[in-house]
């Protein structure tokens, strides 16, 4: 993530890709709570600052402990306003419902461990280079366009009708 953000940063801007965050909290006990601070970070519109925050800390060849302290001075670099209402969002049992349905969530679907993409009709399992993701991403992109105009040259069509006030 640390190397594949940046780079995919332009096509998000431009709307080639939207990426969408499911949280796979098993790496280590403190997953689960990391990934509880993130969504409190959320809560205040901080969350992808957070991400960046606590993924510029990150040791890239080890997996941190985190503790509620730590993941609020990580909050605060974010520039989460309201630390008192981070901390307890982070806790609140809603918050660790919602973090323990998105694992089972992922599980579900046959994910079992990060990074993990679906791009299109590609699901890209484990690290792949900036490089490759620009690729993938522009690649399926292209695709997706192409489908498009062709079912738009296959007829008109007609607005569905109104439904009927009987």
């Amino acid at each position: 993530a640390q190397d594949i953000d940046p780079a995919l940063a332009d096509l998000v801007e431009d709307d080639t890709l939207r990426v969408e965050w499911y949280d796979l909290a098993q790496i280590t006990e403190t997953s689960p709570l990391a990934a509880q601070a993130g969504i409190a970070a959320g809560e205040q519109g901080k969350f992808w600052e957070f991400h960046d925050a606590v993924y510029a800390a990150a040791d890239p060849k080890g997996h941190p402990a985190y503790t509620e302290d730590s993941l609020v001075d990580f909050a605060k670099k974010a520039g989460v306003a309201d630390l008192s209402k981070f901390r307890a969002d982070m806790t609140a049992a809603e918050t660790v419902k919602a973090v323990s349905e998105s694992t089972q969530h992922v599980h579900s679907i046959g994910i079992q461990g990060t990074p993990f993409m679906i791009v299109g009709e590609t699901y890209i399992n484990g690290y792949k280079d900036a490089d490759y993701m620009t690729a993938v991403v522009k690649s399926q992109a292209a695709k997706a366009k192409k489908a498009k105009e062709a079912k738009g040259t296959k007829g008109a069509t007609r607005p569905a009708a109104p439904a009927s006030a009987n």
